[in-house]
């Protein structure tokens, strides 16, 4: 035994002495690890609870987000912004006692005010209200949204009320991130007046809008143009009824009949159709052609899933699929 490994006294004992006491402190030193490994567990797995539960109510109050939860009526709408959003919330304001001059008086959209006059649901609450509840949404052939989208929020950042709004959140960024100034300063070298073409607006153009959207993740898309399957969480929720923008006129006669026959609104209940033609499919066949085949395949990558769970396809919106994308993508067609 070398010197000084235990204490002097201890090396007076009986070996076999010893070697129980080092074994017993063994013991102890062992217990206490195992001791404080098992706190260290259970501590962890208290935390990993708390944060799982923290995520769960994150991804519930995302979910809910977009859902507008009408307890007098007991039927809850995903708000699909571009696809008659502005309709049903004039309608669904007027059923609630709100008039147009109470819209007037507050310069809110439709939508944000039939927002703040319903209460929204809590996450806990959402198994007794929502999940019970008559569920709809509308939709729309994804790129006829996206031309939507642009000419409404971004083409023209003086022809709406919340043109400046996007312009400052998107629109400047999108031209100095997407925009090419080569030719620009090659005019301003020789002289020459810029003009006011395309390439020199104060707005992105649709070329410029695309290209944002094909580097940004979907995730972080606005509700404009964010993919209808990720607006409305339709792989969260089970949605009763489905209707189509394209067959809205007759879909929704029929959507509104069953709805006065379950007595969820009143025989008196209209639906006026705002905003009807604005951008169709020849708009959109028009915005396009101003950008290359291969851009138009990796915008349907991005909206795949509306694509796909909707029912729609890119027939009459583009030709040939491009050999780098066919390999790749299924159904397209």
């Amino acid at each position: 035994m070398r010197p000084g490994l235990f204490p002097r006294g201890m090396a007076r004992l009986p070996r076999k002495l010893i070697i129980t006491i080092v074994y017993m402190y063994c013991l102890l030193l062992v217990y206490r690890l195992q001791d404080a490994h098992q706190k260290n567990a259970l501590a962890a797995a208290r935390v990993d609870a708390k944060l799982a539960a923290h995520y769960e109510r994150l991804h519930l109050k995302s979910l809910l987000g977009a859902l507008l939860y009408v307890p007098k009526r007991n039927f809850t709408w995903c708000i699909m912004p571009k696809v008659a959003s502005t309709s049903w919330a004039l309608a669904l304001l007027q059923l609630e006692g709100y008039g147009e001059e109470d819209l007037q008086e507050t310069g809110e959209p439709p939508q944000v005010a039939l927002r703040n006059l319903l209460r929204p649901v809590q996450p806990d609450q959402m198994n007794a209200t929502v999940q019970p509840s008559l569920k709809f949404l509308f939709v729309r052939h994804p790129l006829e949204r996206v031309v939507s989208a642009y000419r409404n929020k971004l083409e023209d950042s003086f022809a709406y009320h919340d043109g400046e709004h996007f312009y400052r959140t998107y629109g400047r960024s999108i031209v100095q991130g997407f925009r090419q100034r080569k030719k620009f300063k090659i005019l301003l070298d020789a002289g020459d007046d810029p003009g006011d073409g395309d390439d020199y607006r104060r707005e992105p153009t649709f070329e410029e809008f695309v290209d944002y959207l094909l580097g940004t993740e979907v995730v972080d898309y606005d509700e404009h143009w964010k993919p209808m399957w990720l607006q409305c969480h339709v792989c969260d929720l089970e949605y009763d009824y489905i209707i189509k923008y394209e067959a809205f006129q007759e879909e929704s006669e029929y959507f509104l009949r069953l709805l006065k026959e379950r007595k969820h609104v009143p025989e008196s209940f209209d639906l006026r159709w705002e905003n009807k033609g604005g951008t169709d499919k020849g708009a959109t066949l028009e915005y396009l052609s101003k950008i290359s085949e291969h851009k138009r395949w990796l915008l349907y990558a991005k909206y795949q899933e509306d694509f796909s769970l909707f029912g729609y396809t890119m027939e009459g919106y583009t030709e040939a699929i491009p050999p780098e994308l066919s390999m790749h993508t299924n159904d397209l067609h």
